[in-house]
């Protein structure tokens, strides 16, 4: 049980589940565009260290892979995608999301 709260606790830390839901539909995606991304709580934009530091949190544990793309002027640049295992978890988070807010209403 507290390895599932643990786990729980890492997808709802700042940025992780809008890094998730933005790549769903979008990848692969430049960091460049994903450090746009902005909080829905305070309605600004995450820092790119916040970024940085979610989309390599993400990678190690297995949501999210990266790799090379290139751009319209062929020039090389990383690309980041979400795994089937990011899937899995996302659908999982919006359950609990949902589950969370029937219960404050």
């Amino acid at each position: 049980m507290k390895k599932d709260y643990e786990r729980l606790s890492f997808y709802f830390m700042k940025g992780n589940i809008e890094i998730l839901k933005y790549l769903e539909n979008n990848s692969p995606i430049q960091f460049k565009d994903i450090r746009n991304l902005t909080n829905p709580k305070t309605k600004k934009k995450f820092s790119s260290r916040t970024v940085s530091l979610r989309l390599k949190e993400l990678e190690e544990s297995g949501d999210v892979t990266n790799e090379i793309i290139l751009s319209k002027n062929k020039k090389k640049s990383i690309g980041y995608t979400i795994t089937d295992k990011g899937k899995k978890s996302l659908e999982i988070l919006r359950e609990t999301q949902a589950k969370f807010e029937k219960l404050e209403k």
